[in-house]
């Protein structure tokens, strides 16, 4: 797969010259090191570096990943943004991450302090979150808004946020049985376990669902945003992101987005490299980041991405 993602890849840059400096193999653009048990940051080797009023530098990619997804499964990710002088900040997510609140919140703490540090501080922000990445992104918004004073320059950063299969807070029992549970029973029991854990402790476990479920849809800061979702999905559903995608287009929020019949949840990159791909650029080109570089990549400021959606490229 990995092989295979790079030959597309490469097909791709062939047709889209103008968005990278060359075609070189796609591995050379990527160093990085361990942070945490589950955070790597990989960081670009290409000399790109960009700017906004709030950031500044290569941009860096703030990745929330799917429950239980591994490094080799998420740097297939990072390799598209490195490629085209992004960092990344690699972040994978567990269930007590999900299920405990007081451990969600630790660990947006620690995302937050990371931001901050030498390799991530002031460069402009893209969010890519994977399904219950976009749960973690959600508590993120919380606490922003918690406490604007601390964290007001931060958010300013964030110039983007792209979102693969985004579970929403209905979903969350169930997409967690799918991933824990080794096979039909075991799925169900794990299902009604969490299902009476959720009604149980509704006020301090369910009631953060819902709050960060909130943040996300409002959308407060009025994010351009591209979401990648499937009609055969059966954890993220595609009715309620629809949903999202309406009330921002009459909202006047930029939003792309791309669907598909026959893919499974966070598997669109897998079975549709291409498209994928084309549509992650196609959004990348149009932030408003202005390169800081002459020779290497556009010097004029990049309009805003306008307001419309769409089911297939441009």
């Amino acid at each position: 797969m990995a092989l295979f993602t790079l030959r597309v890849f490469n097909q791709i840059l062939s047709t889209r010259s103008k968005l990278l400096l060359c075609r070189p193999t796609l591995v050379s653009f990527i160093s990085g090191y361990k942070v945490d048990t589950n955070i790597e940051f990989k960081k670009s080797k290409v000399p790109l570096a960009f700017h906004t009023a709030h950031g500044t530098g290569p941009p860096l990619v703030l990745m929330l990943g799917w429950m239980f997804a591994r490094s080799h499964h998420l740097t297939k990710y990072s390799n598209i943004y490195c490629s085209k002088g992004y960092d990344v900040l690699q972040i994978s997510v567990n269930p007590l991450q999900v299920l405990v609140p007081s451990r969600a919140q630790s660990f947006v703490e620690k995302i937050f302090d990371l931001l901050e540090k030498e390799d991530c501080i002031n460069k402009p922000i893209i969010v890519h979150g994977f399904s219950v990445g976009g749960y973690i992104y959600g508590e993120m918004l919380v606490k922003m808004d918690n406490e604007p004073k601390k964290l007001a320059a931060l958010g300013k950063r964030i110039v983007g946020q792209v979102f693969d299969s985004p579970v929403d807070k209905d979903r969350v029992a169930y997409g967690m049985s799918v991933n824990i549970g080794k096979n039909y029973f075991s799925q169900r029991l794990i299902f009604h376990l969490l299902n009476q854990y959720l009604k149980i402790f509704k006020k301090s476990v369910t009631d953060h669902f819902s709050k960060a479920n909130h943040a996300f849809i409002r959308n407060a800061r009025r994010i351009p945003t591209l979401l990648l979702y499937s009609y055969k999905d059966s954890i993220a559903n595609p009715e309620v992101i629809e949903s999202t995608i309406s009330l921002w287009e009459n909202d006047g929020i930029p939003v792309l987005y791309k669907s598909w019949n026959d893919t499974k949840h966070v598997s669109h990159l897998q079975k549709y490299p291409e498209e994928y791909i084309e549509i992650l650029l196609t959004f990348l080109d149009r932030l408003p980041l202005i390169c800081d570089s002459n020779d290497n990549c556009k010097t004029d400021e990049a309009d805003d991405i306008p307001a419309r959606s769409s089911t297939s490229l441009p």
